[in-house]
């Protein structure tokens, strides 16, 4: 998987010592999920990533990535009514986290087996984004957000 990274906005502010006390936080948050998610890929060591992941909520319990990689985490697990929580928690604090509608979409579909949902899903995502076709605005957006 893909580790969280900070945008060059961020970069640039850390570089000119520019953040507002109430980005410290993130930051922080962001680096322990960077580790946590380190130790999951190359070491395969769920428990221990699951230990920077809880770190980084309790650093963060604002930060929607927090919940997102959890959403992860449970959807790897097959634990569906986990990942949708997690992933409904990241959509809310943050709305526009593209990433997070489509594991929800996922899960809905795959591992909850709830097409119903699914459907939400796309409708909600399609309402914020002002798009008619889910999975095409989604790659597409991805593959900008990954440049």
């Amino acid at each position: 998987g893909k580790f969280p990274e900070f945008d060059e906005d961020t970069i640039e502010n850390l570089a000119l010592g520019s953040l507002t006390i109430s980005e410290i936080p993130s930051i922080y948050s962001n680096s322990l999920l960077a580790i946590g998610n380190y130790i999951f890929t190359q070491y395969k060591d769920s428990a221990t990533a699951f230990e920077f992941y809880q770190k980084a909520k309790e650093v963060d319990p604002n930060y929607y990535k927090v919940y997102e990689v959890l959403g992860v985490y449970y959807s790897d697990k097959k634990d569906c009514k986990k990942t949708e929580e997690n992933l409904n928690k990241a959509i809310e604090i943050y709305p526009f986290d593209r990433i997070a509608y489509y594991l929800l979409y996922y899960n809905y579909k795959n591992c909850s087996n709830d097409p119903s949902s699914a459907q939400k899903v796309i409708k909600k995502y399609e309402a914020l984004y002002g798009v008619n076709n889910f999975i095409k605005d989604l790659q597409a957006g991805l593959k900008n957000q990954n440049k």
